[in-house]
Order: C-alpha cells, then sequence, then structure tokens
C-alpha cells in the first residue's frame, strides 16, 4: 500500500515485468494485469481508473500522495514540501492541462 510502489509497479519493460504476479499484484492493488504486464498502454486507461488504482495508497507525507502519481499521468510539476494538500490540486489542474480526459471528476 505504499504511495511509491504504484509507480514501481507499472515500470517500463526495461526495468521488469510483472508477468508472474500479475494475477496477484491486481487482486491486491485493483491494477489491471494487461497494465502490470505492459500488454495496455497507460495512455489507453482512463484518467478516473488511474485515479482509482492510488485511492488506497499511504505515504508518509501528505505531499508523496500526488507526488507519486506523476509519472503515471506523465506530468511534471515542482515538488514543494509543505504545500500539503494544495500538491493533490496542482496535481489535477497539471492533469486537465496535458491530457484530454475529464473523467478526472469521477473518481
Amino acid at each position: 500500500k505504499r504511495g511509491w510502489t504504484l509507480q514501481e509497479l507499472l515500470a517500463p519493460h526495461s526495468i521488469g515485468s510483472n508477468h508472474a504476479l500479475a494475477a496477484v499484484i491486481h487482486e491486491i492493488t485493483g491494477i489491471d494485469e494487461d497494465t502490470l504486464t505492459h500488454t495496455m498502454s497507460l495512455t489507453d486507461i482512463s484518467v478516473a481508473r488511474r485515479m482509482s488504482w492510488a485511492s488506497g495508497r499511504v505515504t508518509s507525507r501528505v505531499e508523496d500522495q500526488p507526488y507519486s502519481l506523476m509519472g503515471i499521468f506523465s506530468v511534471y510539476m515542482p515538488t514543494v514540501y509543505g504545500e500539503g494538500p494544495r500538491a493533490f490540486t496542482r496535481l489535477q489542474e497539471e492533469i486537465l492541462q496535458q491530457l484530454p480526459d475529464q473523467s478526472i471528476f469521477l473518481w
């Protein structure tokens, strides 16, 4: 349930493959097996779905929750420790600027 584990699980092929454990990881995290095995691209997954994967994540600092999601949305923003919940708002704003997917409002 660590927040940063989400990016680690979805790392590109060159870093590793989750084929052998895909079913178990899916059961625990809710991340689609096709995404874990890289047979489906993250860009084919709605923003709402990707956000749902993060909903049960736990981080030491409030800011780490949104910061750990930047990679799976291909958005980049400065990390400003101490900003608290504002970091999540900034992440959503960045996602809306970069991706035409309005499902962000559904999750």
